[in-house]
């Protein structure tokens, strides 16, 4: 297992490492070396957090109240995007959030979300799944307000 993890964590890490080249190397020598520095600062910050969630462990993430939490954060987020004045808007699309020096897209962050809320609530009512009422509705709902938030969002490519 110990050996598995190692050559995963290499091969992204080669993967990282020449996607950043690419990059470099498709654009001009003064934007390219903007977009490298932009897009690896970018790449330290998604090691660092993938860090953080290798020490928090996978059980961390099976507590029902941290799924909750996490799923809440995003519907809060997606729906101050749609207010003027707070979500930016690019393009005919309004669907980012300016935090400082970036720009965030809470729908990336809404689609994890739903993701571990549906597979928590699934884990945990097993027997209810069996319904019609709690196999189909309460799922579609649940996923169906997270849609609702990011569907007036247009451009939905």
């Amino acid at each position: 297992m110990r050996t598995a993890i190692t050559i995963l964590v290499l091969c992204t890490a080669l993967l990282l490492g020449l996607g950043l080249l690419m990059l470099y190397s498709a654009g001009m020598v003064k934007v390219g070396a903007a977009y490298m520095i932009k897009q690896s600062m970018w790449a330290v910050f998604g090691v660092l957090l993938a860090v953080i969630i290798y020490f928090l462990g996978i059980d961390f993430f099976r507590k029902p109240l941290v799924v909750w939490g996490i799923w809440l954060v995003a519907i809060v987020l997606l729906g101050l995007v749609l207010v003027p004045g707070i979500g930016h808007a690019a393009n005919g699309a309004r669907r980012w959030l300016v935090l400082g020096p970036v720009m965030f897209q809470p729908s990336e962050l809404a689609k994890i979300a739903i993701i571990l809320l549906i597979a928590s609530y699934a884990s945990y009512n097993q027997r209810r799944l069996q319904t019609f009422v709690g196999g189909i509705v309460l799922p579609f709902i649940l996923a169906g307000v997270t849609v609702a938030l990011i569907y007036p969002e247009p451009d939905r490519g």
